[in-house]
């Protein structure tokens, strides 16, 4: 049976993304139901981060990032040898999203924020249950 989570969740979530309006929005939705949400707005930003040792369970990122592509900083992340689970936020209807090619076309992928029951879903989900 699967654990019930609301304002108790704890868990760290990494929000990776250039545009700050989306950042809050995203924030706002996760901080709501008790999720302790970093945000950056590099790849090399959250490397640092995840370097400096701070436990984060989940990194939701852009695909396409400025610096690099989104499969490239979940490699950076896992080759620090922390266990992080993986969402890629689109900037576009994640329904294009459909199949990813490589190693890590198995990553979930965030819904529009406006379906806030649907991007906690995701998230949990992600947390308690993704590959990656």
């Amino acid at each position: 049976m699967t654990e019930q989570r609301g304002l108790s969740a704890r868990e760290t979530i990494l929000l990776v993304h250039h545009q700050a309006d989306k950042v809050s929005k995203l924030r706002a939705i996760l901080a709501g139901y008790g999720y302790i949400v970093l945000a950056v707005d590099s790849e090399e930003e959250a490397i640092e981060l995840c370097r400096l040792k701070i436990r984060v369970h989940l990194v939701i990122s852009e695909f396409a990032l400025q610096g690099m592509r989104g499969v490239d900083l979940v490699n950076s992340l896992q080759s620090l040898g922390h266990d992080i689970r993986f969402l890629w936020w689109p900037d576009y209807d994640p329904r294009l999203l459909r199949v990813m090619s490589g190693p890590h076309s198995g990553i979930p992928v965030l819904p529009p924020l406006n379906e806030s029951d649907a991007v906690l879903q995701t998230v949990k989900h992600a947390i308690e249950h993704a590959q990656y």
